[in-house]
């Protein structure tokens, strides 16, 4: 039978599904199947990786239900085996293997959050993974292994009812959870992959090459920059290396002065402030069509030219 120190990548995920979605059930004598190890979920992938990871690990392939609901094999040497060193995979009971090296604890982590967690992407809102459960202890676990990860979350309990639900949130969590862990389950994929691409980028990307970095540089003043009385120009952003960034090619490329000023506040954040408020150096930023021609406009009516 298996040395169950030695937790390869395939017996962790069979361990990590057996405790979310799983049992390992001793049914009452003369019974069909009386020592049944099984999988239930609805989704086809993950009842076929359970079924091959239970293969390789134990060297006997569970069946697929006719209902393609559950993937399940009778057998007492692997139900004595999974007791014995496990004690119980119940929902109240199961417990997430201690000292998991990294590559298996993500395993592990994998095929429980496949079968039992939920993934939000709602824009500004929700975007979250989670996994409802009564059993707190082993809530606590994954928490623990998930900071192996670098992944903060939190773990709250429910008023109405007793479970207790882990939250993985925010985007740096988020992108260490589908680098490191991931999901195979291909809606829950899909689902994080929109969570993250909804995150708004607020760094600019300048481009290296001449050519790309004086349109870049153009695109950006056309986009961003306000004209205001009696004839100056500002831009802002939260993030003051863009600024700084933009002043710096704002001379190389044009020979235009730019200042950059903060931080400021408002009710909703903390920003930094470019100023273009030279009149050489507006006449240039005019001469060039670096503002938007709604801008220009305003700028002629100001300056009276």
């Amino acid at each position: 039978m298996l040395d169950v120190n030695k937790f390869s990548c395939d017996f962790a995920a069979v361990h990590g599904y057996l405790c979310s979605d799983g049992y390992v059930a001793n049914n009452r004598p003369n019974t069909k199947m009386r020592y049944k190890i099984g999988f239930r979920n609805m989704n086809l992938v993950l009842l076929k990786d359970f079924q091959k990871r239970f293969e390789k690990t134990f060297g006997l392939r569970p069946n697929l239900s006719k209902a393609v609901d559950r993937c399940e094999v009778g057998s007492k040497p692997i139900h004595s085996f999974l007791i014995d060193n496990f004690s119980s995979f119940s929902s109240w009971k199961w417990s997430m293997p201690e000292g998991l090296p990294n590559k298996s604890a993500a395993f592990w982590l994998r095929a429980f959050f496949d079968a039992e967690g939920t993934v939000r992407a709602r824009k500004g809102k929700d975007r979250e993974i989670s996994a409802e459960s009564v059993n707190r202890k082993g809530l606590l676990q994954i928490k623990s292994a998930l900071l192996g990860f670098g992944i903060s979350c939190k773990i709250t309990s429910r008023k109405a009812r007793p479970t207790h639900t882990i939250y993985i949130f925010g985007k740096d969590n988020l992108e260490r959870f589908h680098n490191k862990i991931g999901f195979l389950h291909p809606s829950k994929k899909a689902k994080l992959e929109e969570a993250l691409g909804s995150y708004v980028s607020y760094t600019w990307d300048f481009p290296d090459e001449n050519n790309l970095l004086t349109r870049f540089v153009v695109n950006k003043m056309r986009e961003r920059a306000k004209v205001h009385k009696p004839g100056y120009i500002q831009m802002c952003s939260i993030i003051e290396e863009n600024l700084h960034l933009l002043s710096e090619n704002l001379q190389l490329f044009f020979g235009v002065t730019a200042e950059v000023y903060g931080p400021r506040t408002n009710k909703h954040s903390i920003y930094y402030e470019l100023k273009i408020f030279r009149r050489e150096d507006v006449l240039k930023i005019f001469e060039n069509n670096l503002i938007s021609k709604l801008q220009k406009q305003k700028l002629i009516d100001y300056l009276k030219f």
